[in-house]
């Protein structure tokens, strides 16, 4: 009886969104990250597909800061995951917004090793190439998240054949 409950929970939970990434730059024959510090983002799409509003924490904030992750997997089969490194807020509130039905909340996402709000865990040994990536976005539920009325839950894209090029080394 528990296991039902808990796998039809996350089933709802994650049926609320679709998440797509969003590469720097596609060609005919790939999708690219570029982590070149002139041009060093991408973006990650989740939009709504309930009949009704639902909130999310938005990024600046320390709620929303570490609900996007990543899976790499590279082309020998080792694969590991790409987290925002720590921020510092001189300010910080929990601060959330609202995506209306069929509507999106865009996130910016860089891997360039110099930009605000990087994601980092690339491996010593990493070397630009094709990768199998993997957007994650979690929302736990927390007392801020009752008070706020935040979805809770975690949904995951689609793995994305892409090449991630330059520079992106920890």
């Amino acid at each position: 009886m528990f296991l039902f409950f808990a796998a039809s929970i996350y089933g709802d939970t994650a049926d609320a969104w679709n998440i797509e990434l969003i590469p720097s730059k596609v060609t005919k024959d790939e999708k690219i990250i570029d982590a070149d510090f002139n041009d060093p983002y991408f973006f990650v799409v989740l939009t709504n597909k309930t009949n009704q509003s639902l909130k999310v924490w938005r990024q600046w904030c320390s709620w929303g800061y570490f609900t996007l992750s990543f899976t790499v997997k590279q082309e020998d089969g080792t694969s590991f995951t790409l987290e925002r490194r720590n921020g510092a807020w001189t300010w910080n509130y929990p601060d959330e917004t609202i995506v209306h039905p069929g509507k999106s909340f865009v996130m910016q996402v860089s891997i360039a090793k110099n930009s605000s709000g990087v994601f980092g865990g690339f491996p010593d040994k990493f070397r630009d190439g094709k990768v199998m990536l993997q957007a994650h976005f979690t929302i736990k539920e927390d007392d801020e998240t009752k008070k706020h009325g935040v979805w809770t839950g975690s949904v995951s894209s689609t793995p994305e054949n892409v090449v991630i090029r330059k520079s992106v080394y920890d």
